[in-house]
């Protein structure tokens, strides 16, 4: 009953640890799904940072050319200008011309009459170099405002670039500490499963020692079980014989069965 009561209790641990065993199994897998969740994620935002890097990239090299085509531009313009504000000036020509201001026109009313070419009627060749310098002048005015707009835009797209940067380098960290957290608990609990695993080897060797020692009683066990109501009858039967000889060999009388005994005596 002991070895039963043993065995049995050994059995119900080896149970109980095996089921923490396919707990922990389970928490593993859940474990490794989150991680390779936070993998993908971490790859996604990475190719999109490198997307990101190539178009920043080729933006400020377009931005580059662009600003030195600019630059050559506006130098070309204010040479020209220069040669023919030199030109004029060595020649004595006066530059009259002035760019007119364009009208407002309000909406639902008539357009005014269309200006005069000239503030001045024409004066021959010299306003027409000063319409010529107005308009280089204004060439290099558009082209000098487009470049500062530009690198205004540039400024801000490298801005934008650099936080969502700081964002993405910021996210992937947390990402990464989450996966290392992940990946300690996950090495715990594989520890653990092997620390149960050798406790339950070992409560197993004890519940086959119980199991053993009650199979090598059970062969004298099953004799006694089997045999116990016969021995203990004969037994009796013994007893109660031996009794009633001491009995007779002390003078003792039996007045039940006296004659019977006496002649089972003499016959003897």
């Amino acid at each position: 009953m002991t070895d039963s009561r043993d065995a049995i209790k050994a059995g119900r641990d080896i149970d109980e640890m095996s089921d923490k065993i396919t707990k922990l199994q389970s928490d593993i897998k859940e474990i490794v799904d989150e991680i390779d969740e936070k993998n993908v994620e971490i790859k996604k935002i990475t190719e999109e940072m490198k997307e990101a890097a190539t178009l920043r990239t080729q933006e400020n090299e377009d931005f580059k050319r662009s600003k030195a085509d600019d630059e050559r531009a506006v130098e070309v313009v204010k040479s020209a200008k220069g040669v023919l504000e030199s030109f004029y000036k060595e020649n004595n020509l006066v530059l009259v011309q002035h760019a007119k201001r364009v009208p407002t026109v309000n909406a639902g009313e008539a357009p005014p009459p269309p200006p005069q070419t000239w503030d001045e009627p024409y004066g021959g060749k010299s306003q027409e170099s000063g319409s010529i310098i107005s308009i280089l002048t204004l060439i290099v005015e558009d082209i000098q405002k487009d470049m500062s707009k530009a690198a205004s835009e540039e400024e801000e797209a490298a801005k934008a670039f650099k936080q969502g940067k700081e964002e993405f380098e910021a996210q992937k960290t947390g990402l990464d500490s989450d996966i290392a957290t992940l990946g300690g608990t996950k090495g715990s609990k594989e520890e653990d499963i092997q620390g149960t695993k050798t406790t339950r080897k070992t409560q197993k060797q004890e519940l086959d020692n119980y199991m053993q020692k009650m199979a090598d009683a059970e062969v004298g066990c099953d004799y006694i079980a089997i045999n116990f109501g016969i021995r203990k009858k004969n037994r009796d039967v013994e007893i109660d014989g031996l009794s009633k000889a001491k009995a007779i060999l002390e003078g003792g009388a039996f007045p039940d069965k006296s004659e019977a005994l006496l002649q089972k005596i003499r016959h003897h």
